[in-house]
Protein backbone atom coordinates (compact mmCIF):
# COMPACT_ATOMS: atom_id res chain seq x y z
CA UNK A 1 0.00 0.00 0.00
CA UNK A 2 1.24 3.47 -0.87
CA UNK A 3 1.30 6.09 1.90
CA UNK A 4 0.34 9.44 0.40
CA UNK A 5 0.11 13.02 1.66
CA UNK A 6 -1.48 15.74 -0.47
CA UNK A 7 -0.87 19.32 0.58
CA UNK A 8 -3.79 21.75 0.86
CA UNK A 9 -2.65 23.80 -2.12
CA UNK A 10 -3.15 20.78 -4.38
CA UNK A 11 -6.74 20.26 -3.23
CA UNK A 12 -7.45 23.98 -3.60
CA UNK A 13 -5.97 24.07 -7.10
CA UNK A 14 -8.93 22.03 -8.36
CA UNK A 15 -11.16 24.93 -7.32
CA UNK A 16 -8.95 27.47 -9.05
CA UNK A 17 -6.94 27.64 -12.27
CA UNK A 18 -4.94 24.50 -12.93
CA UNK A 19 -3.77 22.39 -15.84
CA UNK A 20 -4.78 19.33 -13.83
CA UNK A 21 -8.04 17.53 -14.53
CA UNK A 22 -10.50 16.35 -11.87
CA UNK A 23 -9.94 12.87 -13.24
CA UNK A 24 -6.72 12.83 -11.20
CA UNK A 25 -8.73 13.03 -7.98
CA UNK A 26 -11.24 10.47 -9.24
CA UNK A 27 -8.37 8.02 -9.78
CA UNK A 28 -7.32 8.60 -6.19
CA UNK A 29 -10.80 7.77 -4.88
CA UNK A 30 -10.78 4.43 -6.69
CA UNK A 31 -7.27 3.55 -5.52
CA UNK A 32 -8.16 4.31 -1.89
CA UNK A 33 -11.36 2.23 -2.17
CA UNK A 34 -9.34 -0.69 -3.47
CA UNK A 35 -6.69 -0.51 -0.75
CA UNK A 36 -3.88 0.59 -3.05
CA UNK A 37 -3.34 3.96 -1.37
CA UNK A 38 -3.62 5.22 2.20
CA UNK A 39 -4.15 8.99 2.22
CA UNK A 40 -2.96 10.81 5.34
CA UNK A 41 -5.12 13.82 6.19
CA UNK A 42 -3.86 16.04 9.00
CA UNK A 43 -6.58 18.12 10.63
CA UNK A 44 -4.65 21.21 9.54
CA UNK A 45 -5.22 20.36 5.86
CA UNK A 46 -8.99 20.17 6.37
CA UNK A 47 -8.99 23.51 8.19
CA UNK A 48 -6.84 25.17 5.51
CA UNK A 49 -9.07 23.85 2.73
CA UNK A 50 -12.29 25.13 4.31
CA UNK A 51 -10.67 28.44 5.24
CA UNK A 52 -9.30 29.17 1.76
CA UNK A 53 -11.96 27.56 -0.45
CA UNK A 54 -14.06 30.70 -0.89
CA UNK A 55 -11.13 32.95 -1.77
CA UNK A 56 -9.86 30.52 -4.43
CA UNK A 57 -13.29 30.19 -6.03
CA UNK A 58 -13.85 33.96 -5.94
CA UNK A 59 -10.54 34.64 -7.67
CA UNK A 60 -11.27 32.04 -10.35
CA UNK A 61 -14.79 33.42 -10.82
CA UNK A 62 -13.45 36.94 -11.33
CA UNK A 63 -11.21 35.71 -14.11
CA UNK A 64 -14.13 33.83 -15.67
CA UNK A 65 -16.41 36.86 -15.44
CA UNK A 66 -13.75 39.10 -17.01
CA UNK A 67 -13.66 36.97 -20.16
CA UNK A 68 -14.95 39.07 -23.07
CA UNK A 69 -16.37 37.98 -26.41
CA UNK A 70 -15.84 41.03 -28.58
CA UNK A 71 -14.39 41.87 -31.98
CA UNK A 72 -13.90 45.18 -33.70
CA UNK A 73 -15.18 45.28 -37.27
CA UNK A 74 -14.30 47.84 -39.92
CA UNK A 75 -17.37 49.48 -41.47
CA UNK A 76 -16.92 47.72 -44.81
CA UNK A 77 -17.15 44.31 -43.11
CA UNK A 78 -20.81 44.98 -42.38
CA UNK A 79 -21.66 44.44 -46.05
CA UNK A 80 -20.96 40.71 -45.75
CA UNK A 81 -23.37 38.06 -44.45
CA UNK A 82 -20.58 36.55 -42.33
CA UNK A 83 -20.58 39.74 -40.24
CA UNK A 84 -24.19 39.22 -39.21
CA UNK A 85 -23.52 35.55 -38.45
CA UNK A 86 -20.50 36.40 -36.31
CA UNK A 87 -22.43 39.08 -34.44
CA UNK A 88 -25.21 36.59 -33.64
CA UNK A 89 -22.71 33.98 -32.49
CA UNK A 90 -21.04 36.49 -30.19
CA UNK A 91 -24.40 37.42 -28.67
CA UNK A 92 -25.06 33.73 -28.04
CA UNK A 93 -21.60 33.35 -26.52
CA UNK A 94 -22.25 36.26 -24.16
CA UNK A 95 -25.57 34.76 -23.09
CA UNK A 96 -24.06 31.30 -22.51
CA UNK A 97 -21.16 32.87 -20.63
CA UNK A 98 -23.53 34.71 -18.28
CA UNK A 99 -25.55 31.51 -17.76
CA UNK A 100 -22.41 29.52 -16.99
CA UNK A 101 -21.14 32.08 -14.49
CA UNK A 102 -24.47 32.08 -12.64
CA UNK A 103 -24.67 28.26 -12.50
CA UNK A 104 -21.14 28.03 -11.15
CA UNK A 105 -21.83 30.78 -8.60
CA UNK A 106 -24.87 28.94 -7.26
CA UNK A 107 -23.01 25.61 -7.16
CA UNK A 108 -20.14 27.24 -5.30
CA UNK A 109 -22.49 28.71 -2.68
CA UNK A 110 -24.16 25.34 -2.07
CA UNK A 111 -20.84 23.45 -2.23
CA UNK A 112 -22.07 21.39 -5.18
CA UNK A 113 -19.11 21.89 -7.50
CA UNK A 114 -17.68 18.64 -8.85
CA UNK A 115 -14.42 19.35 -7.05
CA UNK A 116 -16.30 19.80 -3.76
CA UNK A 117 -17.90 16.40 -4.08
CA UNK A 118 -14.66 14.59 -4.92
CA UNK A 119 -12.58 16.34 -2.25
CA UNK A 120 -15.29 15.61 0.33
CA UNK A 121 -15.20 11.93 -0.67
CA UNK A 122 -11.41 11.85 -0.37
CA UNK A 123 -11.51 13.46 3.05
CA UNK A 124 -14.04 10.87 4.21
CA UNK A 125 -11.93 7.98 2.93
CA UNK A 126 -8.58 9.23 4.25
CA UNK A 127 -6.76 8.50 7.48
CA UNK A 128 -7.74 11.61 9.40
CA UNK A 129 -5.28 12.78 12.08
CA UNK A 130 -6.18 15.27 14.79
CA UNK A 131 -3.68 17.86 15.96
CA UNK A 132 -2.63 17.78 19.61
CA UNK A 133 -0.31 19.78 21.83
CA UNK A 134 2.75 17.65 21.11
CA UNK A 135 2.44 18.25 17.37
CA UNK A 136 1.75 21.97 17.86
CA UNK A 137 4.78 22.50 20.11
CA UNK A 138 7.03 20.55 17.76
CA UNK A 139 5.83 22.68 14.83
CA UNK A 140 6.38 25.87 16.82
CA UNK A 141 9.91 24.81 17.70
CA UNK A 142 10.59 23.92 14.06
CA UNK A 143 9.56 27.36 12.82
CA UNK A 144 11.45 29.15 15.60
CA UNK A 145 14.59 27.22 14.66
CA UNK A 146 14.11 28.00 10.98
CA UNK A 147 13.84 24.36 9.91
CA UNK A 148 11.70 23.60 6.85
CA UNK A 149 8.92 23.40 6.04
CA UNK A 150 7.26 26.52 7.37
CA UNK A 151 7.03 30.27 7.27
CA UNK A 152 7.76 32.64 10.13
CA UNK A 153 4.19 33.97 10.03
CA UNK A 154 2.47 30.56 9.75
CA UNK A 155 2.76 27.16 11.41
CA UNK A 156 0.58 25.30 8.88
CA UNK A 157 3.28 23.53 6.86
CA UNK A 158 5.25 22.70 10.00
CA UNK A 159 2.14 21.25 11.66
CA UNK A 160 1.45 19.02 8.64
CA UNK A 161 5.05 17.82 8.55
CA UNK A 162 5.20 17.11 12.28
CA UNK A 163 1.89 15.24 11.97
CA UNK A 164 3.38 12.96 9.32
CA UNK A 165 6.56 12.42 11.36
CA UNK A 166 4.43 11.49 14.37
CA UNK A 167 1.71 9.38 12.77
CA UNK A 168 3.08 7.77 9.59
CA UNK A 169 4.34 4.21 10.13
CA UNK A 170 8.07 3.78 10.67
CA UNK A 171 9.86 1.88 7.94
CA UNK A 172 7.28 2.71 5.26
CA UNK A 173 7.94 5.09 2.38
CA UNK A 174 5.75 8.14 1.91
CA UNK A 175 4.76 10.06 -1.22
CA UNK A 176 4.12 13.79 -0.96
CA UNK A 177 2.35 15.98 -3.51
CA UNK A 178 2.72 19.71 -2.90
CA UNK A 179 3.07 22.89 -4.89
CA UNK A 180 4.46 24.72 -1.86
CA UNK A 181 8.00 26.06 -2.26
CA UNK A 182 8.66 25.29 1.39
CA UNK A 183 8.70 21.60 0.51
CA UNK A 184 11.02 21.97 -2.47
CA UNK A 185 14.75 21.58 -2.80
CA UNK A 186 16.78 24.78 -2.99
CA UNK A 187 18.66 23.24 -5.91
CA UNK A 188 15.98 21.41 -7.90
CA UNK A 189 12.36 22.57 -7.85
CA UNK A 190 11.11 19.07 -8.67
CA UNK A 191 12.84 17.50 -5.67
CA UNK A 192 11.99 17.62 -1.99
CA UNK A 193 13.87 19.87 0.43
CA UNK A 194 17.18 18.25 1.40
CA UNK A 195 16.73 18.88 5.14
CA UNK A 196 13.30 17.23 5.11
CA UNK A 197 14.55 14.30 3.05
CA UNK A 198 17.37 13.60 5.50
CA UNK A 199 15.12 14.08 8.53
CA UNK A 200 12.55 11.63 7.19
CA UNK A 201 15.21 9.06 6.39
CA UNK A 202 16.79 9.29 9.85
CA UNK A 203 13.58 9.36 11.90
CA UNK A 204 11.35 7.04 9.87
CA UNK A 205 13.96 4.71 8.37
CA UNK A 206 12.30 4.95 4.97
CA UNK A 207 12.26 7.05 1.82
CA UNK A 208 10.34 10.18 0.86
CA UNK A 209 9.16 10.77 -2.71
CA UNK A 210 8.06 14.22 -3.85
CA UNK A 211 5.83 15.50 -6.69
CA UNK A 212 4.52 18.95 -7.51
CA UNK A 213 1.42 17.68 -9.38
CA UNK A 214 -1.01 14.81 -9.01
CA UNK A 215 -0.54 13.89 -12.67
CA UNK A 216 3.21 13.42 -12.09
CA UNK A 217 2.47 11.07 -9.19
CA UNK A 218 0.15 8.95 -11.34
CA UNK A 219 2.60 8.90 -14.27
CA UNK A 220 5.24 7.53 -11.93
CA UNK A 221 3.20 5.03 -9.90
CA UNK A 222 0.35 4.11 -12.28
CA UNK A 223 1.72 4.94 -15.74
CA UNK A 224 -0.70 2.80 -17.75
CA UNK A 225 -3.88 4.15 -16.21
CA UNK A 226 -5.63 7.06 -17.88
CA UNK A 227 -9.11 7.06 -16.33
CA UNK A 228 -10.50 6.23 -12.90
CA UNK A 229 -12.75 3.58 -14.44
CA UNK A 230 -9.69 1.90 -15.96
CA UNK A 231 -8.01 1.73 -12.56
CA UNK A 232 -11.03 0.04 -11.03
CA UNK A 233 -11.28 -2.54 -13.82
CA UNK A 234 -7.55 -3.30 -13.77
CA UNK A 235 -7.52 -3.75 -9.99
CA UNK A 236 -10.55 -6.05 -10.11
CA UNK A 237 -8.93 -8.14 -12.84
CA UNK A 238 -5.77 -8.43 -10.74
CA UNK A 239 -7.82 -9.50 -7.73
CA UNK A 240 -9.67 -12.10 -9.78
CA UNK A 241 -6.35 -13.43 -11.09
CA UNK A 242 -5.12 -13.85 -7.49
CA UNK A 243 -8.44 -15.04 -6.03
CA UNK A 244 -7.88 -17.64 -3.35
CA UNK A 245 -11.44 -18.71 -2.63
CA UNK A 246 -14.72 -19.39 -4.42
CA UNK A 247 -16.40 -16.65 -2.36
CA UNK A 248 -13.86 -14.08 -3.48
CA UNK A 249 -14.18 -15.21 -7.09
CA UNK A 250 -17.95 -14.74 -7.04
CA UNK A 251 -17.49 -11.32 -5.41
CA UNK A 252 -14.98 -10.13 -8.01
CA UNK A 253 -17.11 -11.47 -10.87
CA UNK A 254 -20.10 -9.51 -9.52
CA UNK A 255 -18.07 -6.31 -9.43
CA UNK A 256 -16.61 -6.91 -12.89
CA UNK A 257 -20.09 -7.60 -14.25
CA UNK A 258 -21.15 -4.10 -13.19
CA UNK A 259 -18.40 -2.53 -15.30
CA UNK A 260 -19.52 -1.13 -18.64
CA UNK A 261 -16.45 -1.42 -20.87
CA UNK A 262 -13.27 -3.44 -21.14
CA UNK A 263 -10.27 -2.84 -23.37
CA UNK A 264 -9.05 -5.66 -25.68
CA UNK A 265 -6.04 -6.10 -23.37
CA UNK A 266 -8.32 -6.45 -20.34
CA UNK A 267 -10.51 -9.00 -22.13
CA UNK A 268 -7.38 -10.99 -23.00
CA UNK A 269 -6.33 -10.99 -19.32
CA UNK A 270 -9.78 -12.18 -18.27
CA UNK A 271 -9.74 -14.99 -20.83
CA UNK A 272 -6.44 -16.32 -19.45
CA UNK A 273 -7.55 -16.34 -15.80
CA UNK A 274 -9.69 -19.56 -15.72
CA UNK A 275 -6.77 -21.58 -17.06
CA UNK A 276 -4.26 -20.15 -14.59
CA UNK A 277 -6.31 -19.91 -11.38
CA UNK A 278 -8.00 -23.05 -10.08
CA UNK A 279 -10.42 -21.04 -7.94
CA UNK A 280 -11.83 -19.47 -11.09
CA UNK A 281 -11.44 -22.43 -13.43
CA UNK A 282 -13.29 -24.85 -11.18
CA UNK A 283 -16.42 -22.68 -11.01
CA UNK A 284 -16.39 -21.21 -14.50
CA UNK A 285 -19.68 -23.05 -15.18
CA UNK A 286 -21.42 -21.42 -12.22
CA UNK A 287 -24.21 -19.18 -13.54
CA UNK A 288 -22.67 -15.84 -12.57
CA UNK A 289 -19.18 -16.69 -13.85
CA UNK A 290 -20.53 -18.30 -17.02
CA UNK A 291 -22.82 -15.32 -17.73
CA UNK A 292 -19.90 -12.92 -17.30
CA UNK A 293 -17.72 -14.75 -19.81
CA UNK A 294 -20.68 -15.15 -22.15
CA UNK A 295 -21.15 -11.37 -22.04
CA UNK A 296 -17.48 -10.89 -22.91
CA UNK A 297 -17.84 -13.19 -25.91
CA UNK A 298 -20.99 -11.52 -27.20
CA UNK A 299 -19.71 -7.99 -26.69
CA UNK A 300 -16.04 -8.31 -27.57
CA UNK A 301 -15.74 -11.50 -29.60
CA UNK A 302 -15.41 -9.56 -32.86
CA UNK A 303 -13.01 -6.99 -31.41
CA UNK A 304 -10.30 -9.23 -29.99
CA UNK A 305 -7.74 -11.46 -31.70
CA UNK A 306 -9.16 -14.60 -33.27
CA UNK A 307 -7.07 -16.87 -31.03
CA UNK A 308 -8.33 -15.13 -27.88
CA UNK A 309 -11.92 -15.19 -29.15
CA UNK A 310 -11.59 -18.96 -29.70
CA UNK A 311 -10.39 -19.49 -26.11
CA UNK A 312 -13.24 -17.35 -24.85
CA UNK A 313 -15.77 -19.37 -26.85
CA UNK A 314 -14.33 -22.60 -25.41
CA UNK A 315 -14.75 -21.24 -21.86
CA UNK A 316 -18.38 -20.36 -22.56
CA UNK A 317 -19.01 -23.76 -24.16
CA UNK A 318 -17.42 -25.58 -21.21
CA UNK A 319 -14.23 -26.66 -23.00
CA UNK A 320 -11.84 -23.92 -22.00
CA UNK A 321 -10.28 -24.96 -18.66
CA UNK A 322 -8.16 -27.93 -17.66
CA UNK A 323 -9.87 -28.21 -14.28
CA UNK A 324 -12.57 -30.65 -13.33
CA UNK A 325 -15.39 -28.72 -11.65
CA UNK A 326 -16.29 -31.81 -9.57
CA UNK A 327 -12.91 -32.00 -7.81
Amino acid sequence: MINLFIDTNIFLSFLHLTSEDLEELKKLVVLIDNGEIRLFLPEQVKHEFVRNRGAKILDAMRKLQDAKFSLSFPSFAKDYPEYLELRDLMKKADALHAELVEKIRLAAITEELSADSIVSSLFAKSKSISMHDEIYMAALQRVRLGNPPGKTESLGDAVNWETLLKEAPDGENIYIVSGDKDFRSQISENSVNEFMDREWSEKKQSMLFFYTKMSDFFKDKFPNIKLASEIERDLLIQKLFKSGSFANTHSYIAKLSSQSDFSPAQVEQLVEIPASNHQVGWIVDDPDVHDFYKMLLEKYGDEIQAEIAKKLAEIVEGEGTPFDADI
